[in-house]
């Protein structure tokens, strides 16, 4: 029995197609309000991590430019 993954429905929220990534990794999508019917064992270890539609991702924070003095 392949690993389950629990994922957040409905699937079209995501950036990803939901469908090819669990396929590629051999994993079972199943809607994470389930989560209470599989044990551990069950549960994929490393899942995939996904994207929302319009989730900005996590950047570095920008380093502060320099001011340059205007006393010349």
């Amino acid at each position: 029995m392949r690993p389950v993954w629990l994922v957040g429905f409905p699937t079209s929220q995501y950036n990803e197609d939901v469908k090819a990534v669990a396929s590629a990794a051999g994993l079972r999508i199943v809607d994470a309000k389930f989560k209470a019917n599989f044990s551990e064992s069950d549960l994929a270890s490393n899942p995939p991590s996904l994207t929302k539609i319009g989730e900005k991702k996590k950047r570095k924070p920008r380093k502060k430019a320099a001011k340059v003095s205007d006393s010349e």
